[in-house]
């Protein structure tokens, strides 16, 4: 069964394989081997910073330091595997097929989820922990009680994603603005402590610091081996971290045979006229208005619009304050005067024919040309990426008014808009997909993400090879 499973899955991979996501995925792999070797090689470096001959060699060294080193990246590094662990089904809808043709339901819902564990982005931060936890135990005799920890670790963080994921689903908007409004506040607050004020009083902290980051998730993982002595308490440990795992793994396996068995349900966005509708008919025509009306009320690209024009209107006032701190990294705040013309570009052109588009059937039905339809919708689409990018060049105008370079900064920011443009009219033509209409996901809903990885990727390369010049940026 394990095997049909995988070549079924393989038949869907290889027949939905591109050019472009062949592309992306060598990329995504390239990435993911450069973190991987730096997070192992940062491990072993703090790890040898726990020898205590090291207060002979280093003058600022002591093993309060080190241990404090230890624990703030064990924590960081718990953190960041919260954030990125991969927790979605491979192919749910796909894999739901597989019960009409006689699939076991357990089976199939044991082998999701047990696949989910071997997502390379999973397994880059279980090796890790394996690899951390085993340089400080230094004998392979401890394999299984390492491996036993990091599944239990691994498990939690995976139980506790999918809980606080589900839990602000109807909380999304405010909590995305609280990050938005905060961010500045944190790196005042980063920058206060990066002073020099605060490391000559950070001594007197140490221990405290050292006590509390032992108290948090990743410090209980990496003080494990310094506490598990005797065979009894390493069995103990070992018994308990397998509980754990199976109670929360059986827990996980309950909820994938539900949504196995129940097929979301399609919510109803079958949107009433307005009045907001009825005048975008009115200014933009019927097919035009329609479209952007639609995009305009899909809550997935409601939040998607906090973001665009939230992270702009806060930092680009506080960089420009900080401008001649920058140096080099200047093309920064050009690259956030352009992200929201580029994010509500993504937006409405990334994918023009996945909304509604039942509705160019009219051709056959009433006499409205498809040719028609299809102008008004990309004149719809690129009215509000055109006026924010008329706005965001005004901006820059006024803003920057002194500095040199301007008129090049201004065609630039026409060069990528034109470029994006290219991009995404190409894109809705060849990578079609149809919108699903929900305010939470736990993929995208509205872009491919070949698509969306390709213009994030092609934004900042952009960026920096025409905003160079204004961070005066000089080859020696």
């Amino acid at each position: 069964m394990f095997k049909k499973l995988v070549e079924y899955n393989w038949k869907l991979f290889r027949h939905s394989l591109t050019a472009a996501k062949l592309m992306v995925l060598i990329v995504y792999g390239l990435l993911l081997f450069l973190i991987f070797s730096q997070v192992i090689s940062t491990i072993y470096a703090i790890i040898m910073l726990q020898n205590p001959q090291l207060n002979s060699m280093f003058r600022w060294y002591t093993p309060e330091r080190g241990k404090a080193i230890l624990l703030g990246f064990v924590n960081l590094l718990w953190l960041a595997q919260f954030f990125f662990t991969n927790i979605r089904l491979m192919k749910l809808e796909e894999n739901r097929k597989l019960l009409t043709f006689g699939f076991p339901l357990g089976k199939l819902a044991r082998y999701l989820s047990l696949l989910a564990f071997f997502h390379p982005l999973n397994l880059l931060f279980n090796i890790s922990w394996f690899t951390l936890l085993m340089l400080q135990f230094g004998n392979a005799h401890y394999i299984p009680l390492a491996l036993t920890i990091v599944l239990a670790n691994f498990s939690i963080i995976y139980s506790a994603k999918f809980r606080v994921l589900k839990a602000i689903k109807n909380y999304q908007k405010w909590l995305l603005l609280l990050i938005l409004f905060s961010l500045p506040i944190m790196g005042v607050l980063i920058q206060q402590l990066l002073s020099n004020s605060f490391f000559e009083r950070f001594q007197q902290y140490l221990g405290s610091f050292n006590y509390i980051a032992t108290l948090l998730p990743g410090g209980l993982v990496t003080i494990a081996p310094t506490l598990l002595h005797g065979l009894s308490i390493k069995i103990a440990v070992s018994v308990f971290c397998l509980g754990i795992s199976f109670v929360l793994f059986w827990d996980h396996l309950i909820n994938t045979r539900k949504a196995l068995q129940s097929a979301p349900a399609e919510e109803n966005h079958e949107l009433k006229s307005s009045r907001f509708q009825d005048w975008l008919c009115t200014q933009f025509g019927s097919h035009a208005g329609k479209y952007v009306y639609y995009v305009a009320t899909h809550p997935y690209n409601k939040i998607q619009a906090i973001i665009f024009l939230g992270f702009p209107i806060i930092y680009i006032p506080f960089m420009i304050s900080r401008i001649d701190e920058l140096g080099a990294s200047k093309f920064i705040i050009l690259f956030f005067f352009m992200y929201a013309p580029m994010g509500f570009q993504l937006m409405f052109l990334g994918n023009m024919f996945g909304y509604e588009h039942r509705e160019l059937l009219k051709e056959m039905q009433f006499p409205v040309l498809l040719d028609k339809q299809l102008k008004q919708r990309i004149q719809g689409a690129f009215i509000l990426p055109l006026t924010m990018l008329v706005i965001v060049s005004g901006t820059e105008v006024i803003l920057l008014m002194g500095k040199e370079n301007l008129l090049s900064i201004l065609l630039g920011n026409i060069i990528i808009f034109e470029v994006f443009s290219g991009l995404y009219l190409w894109s809705s033509f060849y990578r079609l997909k149809k919108v699903q209409w929900v305010s939470f996901s736990f993929s995208q809903p509205v872009i491919a993400r070949s698509v969306q990885f390709t213009s994030g990727f092609l934004m900042m390369a952009l960026s920096a090879a025409l905003y160079i010049s204004f961070g005066s940026f000089e080859i020696y």
